[in-house]
């Protein structure tokens, strides 16, 4: 069975002197601005030492405290620097089960605290500005009655000379106990929710990782820029696929590295590929079109993973400048499934297939049934009839852990939605959250409504949703911004907001149009429903302005 502890032990055997991570060394060069000086190199020797040496701290520490092992252990830190990693590790290494918690450094504390309740975590491992951040009573540490610590670099921390660690055979012997726990971030049910991985599914991860981040031919060792945070699952995932190839770590000097940094990387800390979101390749790509003395160096990537589908106009760039890139797909619940399949049939890496064939399985969220649309088939073809939630089945061995199955039928249903565009490749086409089911029985894409509506108007709109399910058509909640005030009254803006998707709505099916510049229900900002990490929340919102779509849809049927 792989483990991220296996693997370590093993490598530091094998590949002792190979660097695993490359450190960045600062100058300040007598003045006031740093600069990175060089790259240090750390062995997986040193690695493995290091994370040893942060074990025999806890493990001392928790004793001490009266914390048995197997515990559970709240780490909520950035997660993006070695020593970051050496603490997650070590927790682990100690026979403890970290607790990984990935919130920003204002998040609400008491929403930290809710979550490690849930898990019964015993301590606290932070960093020292998240303990001081949010000074309210309700939120405040005080009322967890569980130990705090500082992730403090403990590289020169003492530590008992008879000091024993358990052999890691032992630690991950029983692949169904618990390795780690993660949580959800919380925009579909409100609040996040926690996910354990177990050893099995930690082995799961590392052998399809094995298989996305396998080794360039053309290189001895790859080496990754570290920029997803180990405390989220995506992050965590891209750590166990440069651990499984012995591949090294470059660290930038701050989580949102620029674009010149990546280039001086590339350069000189020799990194070669890229584990990152769809978000943050679109900063680089925009920095790189006007900065091409940077753009050279970049050439020099030989794969970027991304893990979410890229706009067509950046994807057009990788493939001009001859970049390599593929799409995965996964969640918090099952963070390995699909991968591009980019083939002669499929040239798009968002169009994606199964990375082995275990066994998972696409459910029709609709019927075929005829649309009620007046528009030819040749004009507009409902794809939506055959959209397709993927259904994790309890017998598959990605099925998570039981706490987070559907209770009605035992299997894990993602909530995500598919398209086949070919057979055995799929497109994503959104949460089931995301989609609105109509009085008909048909299924539409809220999102899409959404997007077109703030993309035409993004002077007059700040914030809108869709929102109509059970009803015959859409209709939009929206929040204007401050451009709005130059097109008079409400019914003004309005008016302007239905004249720019006009052709946009011409080409929707009938239970998916928006009808009329009535079908615009105006918010105030502090009106919307939010979720902890501040997105709204579609449900609540169209619960809550209930009695605003009731006249809506009166008004429609009285004309």
């Amino acid at each position: 069975m792989f483990s991220h502890l296996t693997a370590l032990d093993n490598h530091a055997a094998t590949h002792a002197d190979a660097p695993a991570f490359k450190l960045p060394q600062m100058s300040t060069h007598g003045g006031s601005s740093q600069s990175v000086e060089a790259w240090i190199p750390v062995s997986y020797r040193r690695f493995r030492d290091d994370v040893e040496h942060f074990a025999k701290y806890w493990i001392t520490t928790f004793q001490r405290a009266g914390i048995a092992p197997r515990s559970c252990i709240g780490i909520w830190i950035d997660g993006m620097t070695y020593q970051d990693v050496l603490h997650v590790f070590g927790v682990s290494r100690a026979g403890y089960i970290p607790q990984l918690l990935h919130f920003h450094r204002s998040s609400s504390k008491s929403l930290v605290v809710e979550l490690l309740r849930h898990a019964n975590s015993l301590a606290l491992i932070c960093d020292v500005s998240h303990a001081q951040l949010n000074h309210d009573s309700s939120s405040s540490f005080a009322s967890l009655p569980i130990p705090v610590y500082a992730n403090s670099d403990l590289r020169q921390a003492r530590v008992p000379g008879h000091c024993t660690l358990s052999k890691v055979e032992d630690l991950v012997a029983d692949p169904n106990a618990v390795a780690f726990v993660l949580h959800t971030t919380g925009t579909t049910l409100g609040t996040p929710k926690l996910v354990p991985y177990t050893h099995r599914t930690v082995d799961l991860i590392m052998r399809r990782a094995q298989v996305i981040a396998a080794p360039t031919p053309s290189r001895r060792q790859d080496t990754y820029a570290m920029n997803l945070s180990i405390c989220h699952y995506r992050g965590l995932v891209s750590f166990f696929g440069s651990l499984i190839h012995a591949a090294c770590i470059a660290q930038p000097t701050r989580r949102d590295f620029c674009s010149v940094e990546l280039g001086d990387m590339i350069q000189r800390a020799g990194v070669n590929k890229l584990h990152t979101t769809a978000t943050q390749i679109s900063v680089h790509i925009r920095d790189f079109r006007h900065n091409p003395n940077i753009l050279h160096g970049v050439r020099g990537l030989e794969d970027i993973t991304h893990h979410a589908p890229l706009n067509r106009e950046d994807e057009e760039w990788l493939v001009q400048n001859r970049i390599p890139f593929s799409c995965t797909y996964g969640t918090t619940e099952v963070p390995l499934i699909l991968r591009s399949a980019r083939d002669s049939r499929t040239p798009s890496s968002t169009f994606m297939q199964l990375i082995d064939s275990r066994s998972v399985t696409f459910v029709p969220i609709s019927s075929s049934g005829s649309s009620s649309s007046t528009l030819p088939s040749s004009v507009y073809k409902n794809v939506n009839t055959n959209v397709l939630e993927l259904v994790i089945p309890a017998t598959s061995p990605d099925c998570p852990h039981p706490s987070v199955r559907q209770s009605e039928d035992g299997h894990f249903h993602t909530g995500d939605l598919f398209l086949e565009v070919v057979p055995g490749h799929y497109t994503f086409r959104g949460r089931m959250c995301e989609w609105i089911r109509s009085s008909t029985g048909l299924w539409y894409d809220a999102k899409m409504i959404e997007e077109n509506v703030l993309k035409s108007c993004p002077d007059l709109l700040v914030e809108c949703i869709a929102v109509g399910n059970g009803r015959p058509s859409p209709v939009v909640l929206i929040e204007l911004g401050p451009g709005a005030a130059t097109f008079g009254g409400a019914d003004s803006v309005k008016r302007e907001v239905y004249r720019r998707i006009r052709h946009f709505q011409s080409r929707r099916l009938a239970h998916e149009r928006i009808g009329s510049v009535e079908s615009f229900v105006i918010v105030q900002r502090s009106a919307w429903p939010r979720t902890s990490v501040g997105h709204i929340r579609r449900t609540d919102a169209e619960q809550k302005f209930q009695r605003e779509l009731d006249r809506v849809y009166a008004a429609a049927s009285a004309r």
